[in-house]
């Protein structure tokens, strides 16, 4: 299955892919240096246990295109956890997934207002460059 999900990390848009399977088991992120995809990795599957959606761990690999270097890599969590949680089944994907706000580790979603003017910026962005 062929699951691709978009965020944005300091006003960039980031595609996410989803893949089954990695070394061992959790969610593995390809594009983050190593320190960083490990704590993100360590908060998003703390996020997806806490909310109930799943009776395990995730597991699987996500790949960001553009890779990033620096930023605010917590930007991406929401989007991560929708890419595995839709790469698993959980959720259905239907057309493109964008995923603006903070997953907490709870699971809860939190969105401010400065956070929906630029989701709604990106959103337009994006449909104009839909084919």
């Amino acid at each position: 299955m062929d699951v691709r999900v978009w965020g944005t990390v300091d006003d960039r848009l980031i595609e996410l892919r989803a893949e089954p399977g990695g070394a061992g088991s959790g969610i593995h992120i390809e594009g983050l240096p190593h320190g960083r995809a490990r704590t993100t990795g360590d908060r998003v599957r703390a996020a997806i246990v806490n909310s109930g959606l799943l009776p395990r761990e995730p597991a699987g690999v996500i790949r960001l295109d553009p890779p990033i270097a620096v930023g605010a890599t917590s930007d991406l969590d929401l989007p991560i956890a929708l890419a595995a949680l839709a790469q698993l089944g959980v959720i259905r994907q239907v057309g493109w997934i964008f995923a603006g706000g903070r997953l907490g580790l709870d699971g809860r979603i939190h969105i401010d207002s400065d956070e929906c003017l630029s989701i709604v910026s990106v959103v337009t962005d994006l449909r104009s460059a839909a084919p």
